[in-house]
């Protein structure tokens, strides 16, 4: 389909909010020098109909805004080779803040209508994520970006939970090769955990979990 890239990262929990400050400091990770280029909050909720057909079908379709520009974005479930998570995924920017219901544009309603069979989607989670991006760069190139996390998710039937740090390393010009090294080298330095989940999977684990609220 047109507009659809792999995403190639590879996705590491990180113990507490300190340790994603520790990284930030860094200058150097694996030989590569650090920037920082941005540190933003970004509100991100994922929709799917009552019966959940799109999850069920490994695909996750999700709004996301950041300051006054908001994105849909599909991500199919992909595959993962050790640290490293292969995705599908579309992009597409919108124009304006979306319509109430949600309105689907034609290249993302060509993939779930025959999923959602008429059936309308609605919110079922939110997840609030405080980020920052720094570029791992050699000489000109940027090799990779290095994304710092800090996630909560919410919805109204869901009890409240406690943040996670999880830290993304997307590969840009580098290497698959590249990219293991500089994970290699984060689970060495601050003892960085591998993990196969995706902050919306985490997401629905969290709300199908026995509300704690009395």
């Amino acid at each position: 389909m047109s507009g659809v890239s792999d995403e190639v990262e590879a996705k590491l929990l990180a113990r507490d909010a300190a340790t994603l400050a520790e990284i930030r400091r860094l200058t150097s990770i694996a030989g590569f020098a650090c920037r920082e280029v941005s540190h933003q909050h970004l509100r991100t909720t994922y929709f799917d109909d009552a019966d959940r057909s799109l999850s069920r079908h490994g695909v996750a379709l999700r709004l996301r805004r950041q300051a006054d520009d908001w994105e849909m974005t599909l991500k199919w479930s992909g595959r993962i080779e050790g640290d490293v998570h292969r995705r599908p995924e579309l992009n597409l920017p919108l124009a304006a803040a979306p319509a109430t219901p949600l309105e689907l544009p034609a290249a993302v309603a060509e993939v779930v209508d025959p999923l959602l069979q008429s059936r309308p989607v609605e919110a079922l989670v939110t997840t609030d994520i405080e980020r920052t991006t720094i570029e791992l760069s050699a000489g000109e190139g940027v090799i990779a970006l290095l994304v710092l996390d800090r996630v909560r998710h919410s919805a109204p039937t869901m009890a409240p939970q406690e943040p996670y740090c999880e830290v993304e390393i997307e590969l840009a010009d580098g290497s698959l090769e590249d990219l293991q090294r500089i994970a290699a080298s984060l689970k060495a330095t601050h003892r960085l955990q591998p993990t196969t989940e995706s902050k919306f999977s985490r997401a629905l684990a969290d709300l199908d979990r026995p509300s704690r609220r009395s």
